[in-house]
């Protein structure tokens, strides 16, 4: 039996193929990409015209993907990021836990066909599984304090490019309620 260490979503082929080929050949031709350093990584901003259209058209994706992984979130929605990350053959990114900031976070593999995927682990950062890479397939889950532990790296062999797609709020106190109750929110509060 495997353990899961907490509750996500993997959906294949996420984009649309046109929007799918559009975004890949924006990254693969932009400066950012062609200079990245092995270890390095960085991140890319699409202009916004690019950015709203595809907002706009893959949002309720996410917000029924919330509905299904963490509905007591819903109303924490107040607005949707996305950018790309690139990342160097070499670089490494260590375990952590997303900012409480984010709601549903969407890690979109866009190229190459291979590389190394998103490992997810236990409470303890233990019990390490991969999602595995496939082109424009989506890791999704809802972040949980101290619970939603994961990392990534490059194959050493190829550049990493991947698409971050978050719905975020500003409803920093709510979130720490719905994450962690409302006793241990007070305590800390106290403190």
């Amino acid at each position: 039996m495997i353990n899961i260490p907490f509750k996500y979503k993997v959906i294949d082929n996420f984009f649309e193929d046109k929007d799918f080929k559009d975004i890949r050949d924006i990254i693969l031709n932009s400066d950012d990409y062609k200079n990245i350093k092995s270890d390095g990584a960085t991140i890319f901003k699409f202009d916004d015209k690019f950015k709203l259209y595809l907002i706009e058209k893959y949002k309720q994706k996410l917000i029924d993907t919330l509905k299904e992984l963490n509905p007591s979130k819903i109303s924490l929605i107040d607005y949707i990021e996305f950018t790309a990350t690139i990342t160097g053959k070499d670089h490494t990114y260590p375990i952590h836990n997303d900012q409480i900031t984010k709601v549903l976070s969407t890690v979109i593999y866009i190229n190459p066909l291979n590389n190394t995927g998103t490992f997810i682990y236990d409470d303890n950062k233990n019990n390490q599984q991969e999602i595995g890479w496939k082109e424009n397939r989506a890791f999704i889950f809802s972040r949980k304090d101290k619970s939603t532990w994961h990392s990534y790296k490059s194959d050493n062999l190829n550049s990493r490019c991947t698409i971050i797609f978050t719905l975020r709020t500003n409803k920093i106190n709510k979130a720490y309620i719905i994450d962690r109750g409302l006793l241990m929110f007070l305590i800390n509060k106290i403190r």
